[in-house]
């Protein structure tokens, strides 16, 4: 049972301590940019001292491939043009509940600018529960599926249904751009710690959705709303 007049206290104080803490993370964002600007004045230095840095560093480090302070105009916008999306979610197995299942969900977007139409916006749920489906082979071992794992198979199918939208949409011939949560990238760094028999699956995967994208001529961007990457603020 839980006691909310007892909770509702703590909640009192975790507000006040949040509170604090976005001041907090206000001032520190003023003083990255404060860093910044003086980066921007001394950009070959930093790099030079980067490319000399001995590769056993303990920090993963921003390579700029550019100068710091370069900017660029935004091209015109195209009228009409599509952005689809796919962002997924999950409930991983837990073994307090009666069946050792998990759930995917994938939703989905299509956003048509400068037509009028109706946008789609819908979600794909999966239920896994066979017994297939919750063991998997390691070193001819069978082993209950890691969270891991089903994140791994979340972010292959935000792929597989990216491309599906894609070649929904790919039938209106509107220049379109996908997005997708994340970085491109994340994928792979989590397969890295993998056996390679089951890199091989996910790679495989990965770039079978990348290549059906490009054969679409649809352009894939990854989208990061709350980066808990370092390496920019490690280089500076």
């Amino acid at each position: 049972m839980l006691d909310l007049n007892k909770l509702s206290s703590q909640i009192r104080h975790a507000s006040l301590d949040i509170r604090q803490e976005v001041n907090a993370s206000s001032q520190r964002q003023k003083y990255a940019l404060q860093v910044w600007s003086k980066a921007i004045q001394a950009d070959h230095t930093l790099v030079q001292k980067l490319l000399e840095a001995p590769e056993e560093l303990p920090l993963f480090m921003a390579r700029p491939l550019e100068s710091l302070g370069e900017t660029f105009p935004l091209p015109d916008i195209p009228l009409p043009h599509t952005v689809i999306a796919t962002d997924g979610s999950q409930i991983t197995p837990s073994h307090h509940e009666v069946s050792s299942c998990y759930l995917i969900n994938i939703g989905k977007i299509a956003y048509f600018y400068g037509t009028g139409e109706h946008p789609i916006q819908e979600s794909e749920p999966f239920l896994y529960y066979r017994e297939k489906d919750l063991y998997t082979q390691f070193k001819r071992q069978t082993v209950s599926i890691s969270e891991n794992l089903i994140g791994v198979e979340r972010t292959l199918m935000e792929g597989s249904e990216l491309v599906e939208l894609s070649e929904i949409v790919a039938t209106k011939n509107y220049p379109t751009v996908a997005m997708m949560d994340g970085s491109l990238l994340s994928l792979y760094m989590d397969a890295q710690t993998m056996p390679s028999e089951l890199q091989e699956k996910i790679l495989k995967r990965a770039l079978g959705n990348l290549n059906r994208m490009k054969e679409l001529n649809t352009p894939v961007c990854g989208y990061i709303s709350h980066s808990r990457r370092h390496e920019v603020i490690e280089f500076l």
